[in-house]
Formats: structure tokens, sequence, C-alpha cells
């Protein structure tokens, strides 16, 4: 581990430590090496597995930073939350300031989802965000795109209709042409008859 650090400088590891920095972040920050700041947080975390929490802030000097972690996972109880709500809040609200909308407007935004939830609005707009992801299009582009398809279905549907009509006045064509001849056939029989003659005797002429 090298050279022994001050009791200062390793409070300021764990310190960092506790604020979510990451390894070569606070060795970079204190100008010492990441395997120091790996042994001393080791040591750390072995301490306060073996002799509890209380005794691994006295001993590393940081109490305040233990006392506020504290006095957060209270406040987080009081609330009825979990650290994973918790973290989804905080991506929430990282986002929200990210878009630029203000802590005063979260009620009547939330009001406004609301309202698109309803509607089924919200699940529209993440199946379009999806399909642009998917598609590589924007919006306009799916919408231009959309309406071509559905009027080049509905042309294909007409064409479709019409074959379907002309197939239909074929079919009864068809069926007239059959009744025709079979009255034929009866006039030609009756024909005969009328005559005394059948199909026999017009084979022997």
């Amino acid at each position: 581990m090298g050279h022994k650090l001050s009791p200062h400088k390793v409070g300021r590891i764990i310190a960092l430590y506790f604020e979510g920095a990451s390894e070569i972040h606070i060795a970079h920050k204190l100008k010492i090496s990441q395997g120091a700041v790996s042994a001393y947080v080791g040591k750390f975390k072995t301490l306060v597995a073996e002799e509890g929490i209380h005794s691994a802030e006295k001993e590393y000097g940081v109490t305040d930073q233990v006392e506020a972690l504290r006095s957060l996972a209270l406040d987080l109880k009081k609330a009825g939350l979990t650290v994973d709500e918790t973290k989804g809040g905080l991506k929430v609200e990282l986002l929200f300031k990210h878009l630029g909308v203000k802590p005063g407007d979260y009620p009547g935004l939330m009001e406004a989802c609301a309202k698109l939830e309803s509607k089924g609005l919200v699940d529209s707009a993440l199946k379009l965000n999806q399909l642009e992801k998917s598609t590589g299009m924007a919006y306009a582009d799916i919408i231009s795109h959309g309406s071509a398809t559905h009027a080049k279905l509905l042309a294909e549907q007409q064409n479709l209709q019409a074959k379907g009509q002309d197939l239909e006045v074929g079919k009864k064509e068809l069926a007239d042409i059959g009744k025709q001849k079979k009255l034929a056939g009866e006039d030609l029989q009756a024909y005969l008859k009328q005559v005394g003659a059948d199909m026999g005797r017009i084979k022997l002429v």
C-alpha cells in the first residue's frame, strides 16, 4: 500500500467514497494511487463487518457522513420509499431538469400525464417512440409513410372489390347462358315431339 497516509487523508478517502465517488476519481482528487484508495476502502468495509459501523465511523472520522446517511434512511422510511424507488425518482428528477421542467411545474405535468393516460395517449406516444427508434424515421416521415401505405391499401381493396363484382357478373352471365341452353333444349324436344320425330330418326335421315 506504500507509505501510510495521514488520518485526515484516510478520512477524506472514506468521505468521498460515501459521496459515491469512484476509486479512480478519489485517487485523482487526493493525488494518491488507486491501489491505496482500494486498500483503505477495503479496510473500512472489513472493520464495519467485524465491529460495526459505529466503530468504523469513529476510527475513520466519518461520523458526519454516517449520520447524514442515517438521516436519509429515516426520511426514506417515513416517506415509505425504498432505495430503488428513490433512485428511480432521482432519474426522473434529473430528466425533468434536463428538459427544462421546473419543480413548480411538476403538479401540472403530472395532471397532464394523467389525462393523456386516461385517453390512451401515453401508450401511443411510447409506441411511436419505439417505432421511431426501430425504423430510424422521424414522426413526420412515419405519418407520411403510413398515409401512403393506407392509401395504397384502400386502392388495392377497391380494385379487389371491383374484380369481385366482375366475377359475380360473370357468374350470373354464365348461369343465364346455362338457363338459355336448357330452355333451348326443352324447346327442341317439344318441337320434335310435335312433328313426331326423335333424335334416332333424325340420325337415320
